[in-house]
């Protein structure tokens, strides 16, 4: 995964506002257990990228890790609003009911999923 971080570097370097490029940046900090650094690519995309629910979810995803579970669920709200209409709401609303299931309640949200969101859910990572 250092040689990943190391080949982002260059591409980052060379393409510091791509999408694609933040986006796996955000990632690999992530799995380095570089939560700061990672979530700061993420809210650069975000102002970059705000209207693809891979980037929100991906955030939420972060922020769960960290421990901040309020702001996961923003975040999954947020890819829930942006989300529905191209078939990857229902992965977003799960993380967004698992959450909700550590609070008590998930098992209500992700009913209602269930019935409002497409199963099918290429290119999300839950």
């Amino acid at each position: 995964i250092n040689e990943a971080l190391k080949v982002s570097n260059i591409a980052y370097n060379y393409r510091p506002s791509s999408p694609i490029v933040l986006y796996w940046r955000g990632f690999i900090l992530e799995m380095l257990g570089r939560y700061d650094d990672a979530l700061r690519v993420y809210d650069k995309l975000i102002v970059i990228d705000g209207e693809n629910p891979e980037v929100w979810n991906s955030r939420g995803n972060l922020l769960t890790d960290m421990g901040m579970l309020e702001e996961a669920i923003e975040s999954f709200d947020k890819a829930v609003e942006v989300c529905l209409s191209i078939g990857v709401g229902f992965t977003v609303e799960f993380n967004r009911s698992c959450i909700r299931s550590m609070e008590g309640d998930g098992w209500f949200l992700f009913e209602n999923a269930a019935d409002r969101a497409p199963i099918t859910t290429p290119g999300i990572r839950a």
